[in-house]
């Protein structure tokens, strides 16, 4: 059972020179980016990457958290 506001922290090499920082709220489930289409409220790749599982360029986090294809 995941225990309340636990969070995931992950940094991803996006287009910027400075990583993204993705985070992800267990429950009740979040998920939040600093890239600028998610700071404008637009889709985000790196959210979504992460909770699918692709490794997007992860650069730190937690990735045994999710099944993240090889």
């Amino acid at each position: 059972m995941v225990g309340e506001n636990q969070e995931l922290t992950y940094l991803v090499q996006g287009s910027s020179p400075d990583p993204y920082v993705v985070k992800v709220l267990l429950s009740p489930l979040s998920i939040s980016c600093t890239c600028a289409a998610a700071e404008n409220g637009l889709p985000c790749k790196h959210r979504t990457a992460i909770l699918h599982g692709a490794d997007l360029d992860i650069i730190k986090g937690d990735r045994s958290k999710f099944a993240l294809r090889q």
